[in-house]
C-alpha cells in the first residue's frame, strides 16, 4: 500500500509541474499577445484617421482616391489579423471534429482561395498528390495549417525569379500522413531559423501580416498529435514538413 501511495504522489507531482510549465507558458503567451495585439490592431486605425483627415482637407479627386486606396490596404490589414486571432481562439477552445477528407480535393480548394494573390505575383501552384488519397483528419484545422504556409509562401516570393512556384506534395506510409509545401521564393535568413514559430515574429520588411500565421499553424498541428518543421536556403527557397 506505501509503495502505492508513494508512486500516485510522484505521478500526481509529475502531472503538477508538467501543469505548471504549461501555466507559465500560457501566460507568457498571453502578455506578449495582450501587448501586441493591442499594438498591431490600433497602428491601422490611427493611419485611417490620419488618411481621414488628410482626405478632408482636399478637394482633389486624384488625391481622395489615394487616400482611399490606402484606408482599404489598412482596413484589409487588420481583417486579416482579427481572422488570424479567430483561428487561435478556434483551434485552443474547440475539440477535433474528424472527417474523411480527399487531400487532393482540399489542396486545390485551398489554391483557389488565393487565385488573386498567386497571380498578381505570377506564381504557379502545383499539386502532387494521389487523386484517390483520404485520410481522417479535421478538415477545418488542416485548412488553417495550409492555408497559413501557403499564404506564407506567397508573400514571400522572389520577385527575381522568373518562373514562381509552389507545389504540394502528400502520401501516407502506414498510419502517418505527410503533407510538404514546397516553394522557390526568398528562403530564411539563417539568423531567423529558430524564431518563425513565434508569437507575432516579422522576418523580413516585406511583412505585413499579424505575424502569427507560423505560430498558429504549429499550434494547430500539435493539436492535432503532429509535427511541423522546415528546410530552407536563403535565395533558393523552403519547404514546410506537417506530419
Amino acid at each position: 500500500i506505501l509503495q502505492f501511495v508513494m508512486s500516485r504522489n510522484e505521478e500526481s507531482e509529475s502531472e503538477l509541474i508538467t501543469k505548471n510549465t504549461e501555466l507559465h507558458k500560457i501566460n507568457m503567451e498571453l502578455d506578449k499577445f495582450v501587448y501586441s495585439a493591442s499594438h498591431d490592431m490600433r497602428a491601422p486605425l490611427s493611419t485611417m484617421l490620419g488618411l481621414l483627415n488628410l482626405a478632408r482637407k482636399t478637394d482633389n479627386p486624384a488625391e481622395i482616391a489615394a487616400y482611399h486606396q490606402m484606408m482599404y490596404e489598412r482596413i484589409r490589414t487588420m481583417d486579416g489579423f482579427i481572422n488570424d486571432i479567430t483561428d487561435y481562439s478556434r483551434n485552443a477552445r474547440l475539440d477535433l471534429n474528424l472527417t474523411r477528407v480527399n487531400v487532393q480535393s482540399l489542396v486545390a480548394e485551398i489554391y483557389r482561395s488565393f487565385d488573386f494573390l498567386a497571380n498578381e505575383a505570377q506564381i504557379r501552384f502545383k499539386i502532387s498528390v494521389p487523386a484517390d488519397l483520404d485520410i481522417v483528419t479535421d478538415k477545418e484545422r488542416l485548412t488553417i495549417v495550409l492555408n497559413n504556409i501557403v499564404s506564407n509562401a506567397i508573400k514571400y516570393h522572389d520577385e527575381n525569379k522568373q518562373d514562381r512556384y509552389i507545389e504540394i506534395y502528400a502520401n501516407v506510409n502506414g498510419n502517418e500522413f505527410t503533407i510538404a509545401v514546397e516553394d522557390n521564393g526568398i528562403g530564411v535568413m539563417p539568423e531567423f531559423k529558430d524564431r518563425i514559430f513565434e508569437m507575432f515574429f516579422r522576418a523580413s520588411e516585406k511583412s505585413v501580416g499579424s505575424g502569427l500565421g507560423l505560430y498558429i499553424a504549429r499550434e494547430t498541428v500539435q493539436k492535432l498529435g503532429g509535427t511541423i518543421s522546415f528546410t530552407s536556403q536563403e535565395g533558393a527557397g523552403t519547404a514546410f514538413l506537417v506530419s
